[in-house]
């Protein structure tokens, strides 16, 4: 009877041991595995972002040009831009700190290789006549622009394109699709007759994308269609900065400069444009214990981005028993160097 007493004491002592063993085994695994998706979280969060940041600005640069210093733009007879500041790459500030990053390009890799114009339209968004090489065909997405008057820049779907004798083809904009309007007087009034010599280009498609946090998720909004998109859930904040170059000219960022508000690069700022610095905080979800004090020191400092860069979290509850990932990097814009004169 001892011997059985002594064994059921020492089976329960090993099952406790076990027990105690796969709770801390258990709490531990829950924290990895958080970790591993905080660092998930900022990873598809920063990849997304990079790779429409890499595109920004195709199709709307050109011969050592910018073409657009303001756009025109509806989609389904909304108007979405009318003679909007063009910015191929912009950050503006919102209200609870986090930054918002706009990026617009066109898909085509003939982007930017437009055609010249023949003939002058007799009226705004009127017909235009092109070289038959230039490609253009019906429904095809485009962009017409005139930089050396500063023209807006309107986006148009391609009507008809009907070749003609001489190898010239008449390309009009007069029948309603998703970016010609039914009406151009009536969506966008101060849309151009543009004169002889005007581009216009392919873009394929358009992209039109804004990246923002809301309720600890990064959001993808496309501005053409208004449809929001989950990108990654745990991201508690992102940041951004434009890389400034000394001057028009020059290759090499001397400058981190942050969004003012909600308004666009001067025109000057726009040409020294060549990199943005990304960053994103993600959090583990998993709260972690109090220590034995009864307060939290799971984080005892705020993220860093950057030198001179800490994230403020004390807006977050208890954010020091939660554990966070930052990750960074920076995104030179190609298409906005490419296109000017360096």
């Amino acid at each position: 009877m001892i011997e059985l007493m002594v064994a059921l004491v020492i089976g329960m002592i090993i099952s406790m041991a076990a027990i105690s063993g796969a709770q801390m085994f258990g709490t531990v695994g829950r924290s990895q595995g958080g970790q591993g998706s905080a660092l998930g979280s900022a990873a598809a969060a920063i990849g997304a972002i990079k790779f429409d940041a890499q595109m920004a600005g195709l199709g709307f640069f050109s011969d050592a040009t910018a073409l657009c210093p303001t756009l025109n733009l509806a989609v389904n007879n909304a108007v979405v831009a009318q003679n909007r500041v063009f910015q191929a790459a912009r950050i503006d500030l919102l209200a609870d700190g986090t930054d918002q990053i706009e990026l617009i390009y066109g898909t085509s890799i003939s982007s930017g290789m437009g055609a010249r114009t023949l003939s002058p339209m007799a009226s705004a968004m009127g017909q235009v006549i092109v070289d038959t090489g230039a490609g253009l065909v019906a429904n095809q997405a485009v962009l017409l622009s005139y930089p050396a008057m500063a023209l807006p820049c309107t986006v148009a779907t391609v009507s008809s394109a009907v070749a003609g004798v001489g190898g010239r083809t008449t390309v009009q904009f007069n029948t309603a699709a998703r970016f010609t309007p039914a009406s151009w007087t009536t969506s966008l009034p101060n849309a151009p007759a543009y004169p002889d010599a005007s581009s216009v280009s392919s873009l394929g498609d358009l992209v039109w994308r804004r990246y923002f946090v809301r309720n600890d998720t990064l959001i993808m909004l496309d501005v053409l269609t208004n449809t929001e998109v989950m990108i990654a859930e745990g991201v508690v904040r992102v940041r951004a900065q434009y890389g400034l170059a000394a001057d028009a000219t020059s290759t090499t960022v001397t400058t981190w400069q942050n969004a003012v508000g909600n308004a666009p690069l001067s025109a000057a700022d726009q040409q020294r444009l060549r990199a943005i610095r990304l960053g994103v905080v993600s959090v583990n979800t998993q709260r972690e214990r109090p220590a034995s004090a009864g307060s939290c020191d799971t984080t005892l400092a705020a993220p860093v981005l950057w030198p001179g860069e800490a994230v403020d979290l004390s807006a977050r509850t208890d954010w020091q028993c939660f554990r966070y990932r930052s990750y960074s990097t920076v995104v030179g814009l190609r298409n906005l160097q490419w296109g000017q004169s360096l």
